[in-house]
């Protein structure tokens, strides 16, 4: 059961229930200028977080553009690495065939040079051979010469004799026919009157040295046969050296 407060009570209580909605109404006042700072406060911190997100929207935005430029870039710069990777390989290639190439051009170079050097050893050796030989042919020339120069002078001194035989073998029977008509002119006319006999036995005086002067005008020809011969062969000789000579130089 609650008491009825005394005069005191009552002034107490009153005051303190003043005091109470003092303390309310502070609190009120408090609480509502509290909320009503927190809605300000919300406001300008929305503004900014807005505006904050305008901003970084819009460096996204500038993100992504950046980064769809560098991509297309790296997509560029990428076509571009392909197709210079494509032009290395084909310049690799096309080295390596050249090197190969190059390679063999210098390989079959080196074996023509060897070839023509042998074939200058060759002709060296060649002209060389053919100096000789015409040195050799120059000199059996010239013995040549001399052989046939002396065989000249023997021909012709072997020919001299022979016309000189060949003059006293045809003088010889001249004569005995000059010493008959001598004979006959002194007889005068006992020669007259055996003119027939004498005559007929003159004849066989006549053949006989005529007989002689055969055999003796034909014994130096028989010995002059071979000399005559032996020119024959000889030039025939020189002819077939001269041919030989003439096939082996050309």
């Amino acid at each position: 059961m609650v008491r009825s407060p005394k005069p005191a009570d009552e002034k107490d209580y009153s005051q303190s229930k003043r005091t109470g909605r003092r303390s309310v109404a502070a609190v009120s006042l408090v609480l509502m200028g509290v909320a009503l700072g927190g809605c300000v406060v919300a406001d300008s911190t929305y503004q900014a977080a807005v505006a904050e997100s305008e901003e970084v929207k819009a460096a996204l935005e500038r993100t992504q553009t950046q980064t769809n430029a560098l991509e297309q870039q790296a997509k560029s710069i990428k076509d571009q690495m392909d197709k210079l990777t494509t032009e290395a390989a084909s310049a690799s290639a096309e080295l390596q065939r050249l090197q190969g190439s190059r390679d063999a051009e210098r390989e079959e170079m080196e074996e023509q040079v060897h070839k023509l050097e042998q074939e200058v050893a060759k002709l060296s050796a060649q002209h060389k051979a053919l100096q000789h030989q015409h040195a050799s042919v120059e000199k059996e020339n010239e013995s040549l010469k001399a052989t046939v120069a002396r065989y000249q002078k023997e021909l012709k001194d072997r020919s001299q004799p022979t016309s000189s035989a060949s003059q006293s073998a045809g003088s010889k029977p001249v004569l005995p026919l000059a010493a008959s008509k001598t004979q006959e002119a002194q007889s005068g006319p006992v020669t007259a009157a055996k003119g027939s006999p004498t005559q007929e036995g003159s004849a066989p005086s006549l053949d006989a040295p005529k007989q002689q002067e055969v055999p003796a005008a034909s014994s130096p020809g028989k010995e002059e046969a071979p000399p005559a011969e032996e020119p024959t062969g000889f030039l025939a000789l020189i002819k077939r050296w001269l041919a030989s000579i003439w096939h082996l130089i050309f």
